[in-house]
């Protein structure tokens, strides 16, 4: 009985912070302007449509926290590519105040090694994982358990590593990113 009563606890827990992310959702990204770098915005539940810059999104949190975690990683996950391709006379800033939070996600960044993998803590079940940043985009459960400004710091970081691979190798790039994204996430056991 005990035991059931504990299991019972954490999935309380994580249907809270679930509900949590749900009603903190207020955008969606419709699309993505690669020749203006401008984002199509709908608001939740409405037919309000707006344009707002890349940069104008990366640097603006409230905007971050309002989008779902899989629209906010795929937003950092182009504005990893795009600022990683372009040159220093580029029109995206790369030192905007990015603010990591942690309210809304059951996953937890706790750190960033040099090899690029990303540690980061389960705080239901108390379990540390440590994956490359190209391995947790690939789940959308995974990437939807982080808060949006995390999966947002997620994305960039993995768009970074894809960019910074197809610079060096041009002429194996596919084939290269293939393989990284071929490392799938690791399987998560619940007991």
């Amino acid at each position: 009985m005990i035991s059931f009563l504990g299991n019972f606890h954490l999935f309380l827990k994580e249907h809270w912070l679930s509900q949590q992310r749900d009603k903190n959702t207020m955008f969606r990204a419709i699309e993505i302007d690669t020749a203006t770098q401008q984002i199509l915005l709908q608001l939740k539940g409405r037919n309000i449509t707006f344009h707002k810059k890349i940069d104008a999104i990366m640097g603006d949190p409230s905007i971050l926290k309002g989008l779902s975690s899989q629209d906010a990683c795929f937003i950092g996950l182009y504005y990893g590519r795009a600022s990683r391709k372009t040159n220093k006379a580029s029109s995206l800033p790369t030192n905007f105040p990015f603010i990591l939070e942690d309210k809304t996600g059951q996953y937890r960044i706790i750190s960033e090694n040099r090899n690029g993998e990303i540690t980061y803590l389960d705080k239901i079940y108390r379990k540390n994982f440590v994956e490359l940043p190209t391995a947790i985009i690939q789940s959308r459960y995974i990437i939807g358990k982080f808060d949006p400004t995390q999966a947002c710091y997620i994305g960039m970081r993995a768009g970074m590593m894809l960019e910074k691979i197809s610079e060096k190798d041009q002429q194996n790039a596919s084939e290269r990113i293939k393989e990284v994204l071929n490392i799938k996430p690791i399987l998560r056991i619940i007991k």
